[in-house]
């Protein structure tokens, strides 16, 4: 069964919202922090007591649970999935989306993927005299590439991520900000 896009758009966003959610809460817990803290620096973990191996393979288990979920959702959207789809240069793409975004983003990396893809179908919806540019799309991704290394070396958003909590808390101050501001005024 292949899925119509708009439906299937709709069902790979709500599922990445709360894998994303799901993986920011986990990354705040104590777990996370001795994940984040094997990954910065394993000797100085070590050394705190944190067993690197345990929490070396909670998280490959974490990055393999998420992969199975991004596969599941990849087959249901596609219909029949076959050796093909798993070439290099669908890896390279999946590089240059995390690189892209920021190596410890998160957000960076959806909003770089969604980006780049969104650039990839305008590519390809180029007419047939323009049809050298679509071509040269890997020469498009590694100018991209580059001047992300000159300009921003940690990616777009780096290590930062786009918290939930704190959009809505700033939404709510503007606007309990511009409710006192008109009761003062009255």
């Amino acid at each position: 069964m292949r899925w119509d896009i708009p439906l299937a758009f709709i069902v790979v966003t709500l599922s990445l919202v709360v894998v994303l959610a799901l993986l920011q809460n986990f990354l705040r817990s104590s777990y996370g922090r001795a994940i984040k803290a094997c990954r910065e620096d394993e000797i100085a973990a070590n050394s705190c007591g944190i067993n690197i191996f345990r929490y070396k393979m909670t998280g490959f288990v974490l990055a393999a649970l998420v992969a199975g979920i991004g596969g599941c959702l990849f087959a249901m959207v596609i219909g029949f999935v076959t050796p093909s789809e798993a070439m290099f240069l669908r890896s390279i793409d999946y590089l240059i989306f995390v690189v892209f975004g920021g190596m410890g983003s998160f957000t960076g990396s959806v909003l770089a993927a969604y980006a780049l893809t969104i650039l990839q179908e305008l590519l390809r919806l180029l007419p047939r005299t323009l049809q050298i540019i679509q071509d040269m799309r890997l020469i498009v991704y590694a100018i991209i590439l580059i001047l992300i290394m000159i300009f921003r070396p940690k990616g777009l958003l780096g290590m930062k991520e786009f918290s939930f909590v704190g959009f809505v808390d700033k939404i709510n101050s503007k606007l309990f900000r511009r409710a006192k501001k008109q009761e003062v005024r009255a």
